[in-house]
């Protein structure tokens, strides 16, 4: 199956057209136009958009290998080497758009300098163990007023 077919299945599966398929990849149409008519072959970029877009597993679109749809969230090598989410692949209503605000948060990451991308991690880090603490004191609170409870009553 050539990619032409693949994004033809796409495009019948989803019930878009090309307009349509173009905005969700975030790629212009003319683009997508000169590539479902075979005219240029997509670029790694544009076939990671769709993979993004779509839920769609990169190694279908490269290699036929299935499945076709990755599973609910999981991770794509983004175009500079980097692990992100793919979206899913019915997604609807709430669900979509969270994924597509993961998306978008995905792509600015990806053009991050590695630099800021660590810092950002350690900051995440950072605030994770807060929240951990935090959790852990609420727990330890809990649990000294069920006992001051029980002594008291």
């Amino acid at each position: 199956m050539s990619i032409v077919d693949k994004l033809n299945f796409l495009l019948t599966h989803f019930g878009l057209n090309g307009k349509q398929f173009a905005l969700k990849c975030n790629m212009p149409y003319t683009t997508f136009r000169k590539i479902i008519e075979g005219r240029n072959e997509p670029s790694a970029d544009n076939l990671r958009k769709i993979a993004i877009a779509f839920g769609i597993n990169l190694n279908w679109l490269l290699n036929n290998e299935q499945p076709i749809f990755m599973p609910q969230i999981t991770t794509l090598l983004s175009g500079k080497g980097r692990l992100f989410f793919v979206s899913a692949k019915d997604a609807s209503g709430e669900e979509a758009e969270k994924l597509g605000v993961l998306e978008k948060i995905c792509l600015m990451l990806d053009d991050m300098p590695k630099e800021q991308l660590y810092d950002l991690a350690k900051h995440i880090e950072d605030k994770k163990q807060a929240l951990e603490d935090k959790k852990r004191l609420m727990e330890l609170e809990q649990k000294l007023n069920e006992v001051l409870k029980k002594d008291c009553g």
